[in-house]
């Protein structure tokens, strides 16, 4: 899925990864990995300096390897949320109602699209 968000020029734009179960990725400009968080982390990361001029694309995936799976991303905008999804509760509870029917594969797959 792919979504369309609006940046203005000196936009501050941040990721933030938690409650990960097993392994998520932030991507720039698809091919670009700026940020992997294993499970049970949390990393967060100024997305500016990899971002081009105009038109850019962010990408939120998170990969399970068996049992259930969780994720937690934000996206925010010069310290505010601007865009955040999760589901389940990482060592707790899996997403889909603990849903373990998809292993080894990725579970999440999300692209923005923003402006800087």
């Amino acid at each position: 899925m792919t979504s369309n968000i609006g940046g203005t020029p000196a936009n501050n734009w941040f990721v933030r990864v938690f409650n990960v179960d097993d392994l998520g990725r932030v991507y720039i400009n698809i091919n670009n990995l700026v940020l992997e968080v294993p499970y049970g982390q949390e990393g967060s990361i100024d997305i500016t300096p990899y971002l081009d001029p105009g038109y850019n694309t962010v990408r939120f995936l998170v990969y399970n390897y068996e049992d259930g799976y969780t994720w937690g991303f934000e996206l925010l905008q010069n310290g505010s949320t601007y865009w955040s999804s999760t589901a389940g509760i990482v060592g707790v509870v899996g997403a889909f109602g603990n849903d373990q029917s998809h292993t080894n594969k990725w579970v999440f797959d999300e692209i923005l699209a923003i402006t800087k």
